[in-house]
């Protein structure tokens, strides 16, 4: 395949379809070389105190302009799994589903507006992701997308205040331990200016 994003894709998915057939545990990982996503969580709650040390790494977490514009919405995923288009399959059964909402009154500007949103919720899900992993739970980020069929009973339920819905976070035990995907070499993904 000559496309190499869409190669990544293909292979994307089919780690996500064994990894939801896996039946292998957990095994001890390093937080900058062994983190994956999980998709297949342990049927145990996730204690509160851990929940408290994530949100604490997102409140002390950079946002644009120090708007403070996020909230956080924790929810069962037997839920709201089934609402998210990119958790169909698999984010019903994750203990919490975090989702990430931005209040659109915080960014003055068009230009604010339309962008830094989307910036504010990419730092605050990957600190979700990391700070989970530091604290022994497995995590997936979840699309934004809705189905569509379901947009306002969506909005009805967990988003009552009208913020615009920017990504959600599925948290556990996770109840797998998938390989590490192959990640392109530094070489292709960093790009150094020469000036010219």
């Amino acid at each position: 395949m000559s496309d190499p994003y869409q190669a990544r894709y293909l292979e994307h998915l089919q780690r996500k379809a064994a990894m939801i057939a896996s039946d292998s545990v957990p095994t001890e990982t390093s937080l900058t070389d062994q983190r994956r996503s999980i998709r297949v969580f342990q049927d145990r709650p996730v204690p509160e105190l851990l929940l408290h040390e994530i949100f604490e790494a997102v409140r002390a977490a950079p946002q644009s302009c120090n708007r403070q514009a996020l909230t956080l919405s924790v929810v069962p995923g037997s839920e709201v799994g089934g609402w998210l288009l990119g958790g169909r399959g698999w984010a019903e059964k994750a203990p919490v589903i975090v989702l990430v909402f931005a209040d659109l009154a915080a960014y003055k500007s068009p230009y604010a507006a339309t962008h830094m949103p989307w910036v504010d919720a990419g730092v605050a899900l990957g600190t979700i992701v990391y700070a989970a992993f530091a604290c022994g739970l497995g995590s997936c980020i979840i699309s934004f997308r809705v189905d569509p069929e379901a947009e306002v009973g969506f909005r009805a339920l967990f988003n009552p205040h009208g913020r615009l819905f920017c990504g959600a976070v599925a948290l556990g035990y996770s109840g797998i331990t998938p390989d590490m995907p192959e990640k392109k070499p530094l070489s292709e993904l960093v790009e150094r200016w020469d000036g010219s």
